[in-house]
């Protein structure tokens, strides 16, 4: 069994252009705040490190594809280069001491994995997670990418995970409870034989990373209500089969569950009038969704 992990995960980020600003690694996380973006700037400014992230995503998943990148330190660096390129920063390098710029967590590794220089091989499914910085907005997204042939069940395990994100999204605008959210993904993933992860959340996001609200992808009775201006993270991880225990590894990131495969897609969204709005669309077209809309790929 390979599990992708091996010492030579540990790299450096240097030389960056004065230009590009560098977020305070103290402000990453804020729970005391729920984030609402009011401020035209702001807005325009994480709108931008949405595009850029969207764009990093899709040349990550064309390369990866044709073995133009070949392991997780490739596309490290590819990261760096390419968000640096685009005046922005990799905001998971030394976020809480992870030493990366993006988390790559294939097969049985659930998420938080740390690239290495093992080299991707034929029939992996591969998550690929990524966070950026621009003048003062944070981003976050991820995606799936399988290599070659993959079976059935992984095909179904990544078209239910994708679909169970843009349920959630469909959902979203004024005036709904955020409970909403995980009770139509975990419904819609039991229907389909699947299991929904219920350790990992979404999460507000703008001038930090992690804010409030939280978003749960299961049934929960949280009764915050979506207003205008919030903007926060979808994110849920899908298991083909139930588990009682997911285990850290020895680099004190990546998160393993033995015997299980599972899957993740992300989006960072924003609260619209009617509706809302997904920042980071992989095809680069943002989409504003409205009363219900469905918007599934």
């Amino acid at each position: 069994m390979l599990l992708y992990f091996s010492k030579n995960y540990f790299s450096t980020l240097s030389n960056i252009p004065k230009n590009i600003l560098i977020p305070n690694n103290n402000k990453l996380v804020n729970f005391n705040e729920i984030s609402i973006i009011k401020k035209d700037n702001d807005i325009k400014n994480i709108k931008y490190a949405s595009k850029i992230l969207s764009k990093t995503l899709n040349q990550i998943s064309i390369l990866v594809k044709n073995k133009k990148l070949k392991n997780g330190n490739e596309v490290n660096s590819f990261v760096n280069e390419y968000l640096i390129k685009n005046n922005c920063y990799p905001s998971s390098y030394n976020f809480q001491k992870f030493p990366k710029s993006i988390c790559i967590s294939p097969n049985e590794i659930v998420c938080h994995g740390i690239p290495n220089d093992i080299q991707f091989k034929e029939g992996d499914i591969i998550n690929f997670d990524l966070t950026v910085f621009y003048n003062g907005m944070f981003s976050d997204g991820s995606i799936m990418v399988s290599l070659g042939k993959i079976s059935p069940l992984k095909k179904k395990l990544i078209e239910v995970t994708k679909k169970s994100l843009y349920l959630g999204i469909s959902i979203c605008k004024p005036n709904i409870k955020i409970s909403e959210i995980g009770k139509i993904i975990e419904n819609y993933v039991k229907k389909e034989g699947f299991f929904i992860c219920k350790e990992f959340c979404g999460h507000g996001i703008g001038k930090s990373i992690h804010m409030l609200p939280v978003i749960k992808h299961y049934n929960n009775n949280d009764d915050l209500i979506l207003k205008k201006g919030m903007t926060f993270t979808i994110e849920p991880i899908v298991f083909v089969n139930s588990y009682k225990k997911l285990f850290i590894l020895s680099d004190n990131w990546s998160v393993f569950c033995p015997g299980n495969l599972s899957a993740q897609f992300e989006h960072t969204i924003m609260i619209t009038d009617n509706g809302c709005e997904i920042l980071t669309k992989n095809n680069n077209k943002r989409i504003l969704i409205k009363n219900n809309i469905n918007c599934l790929l």
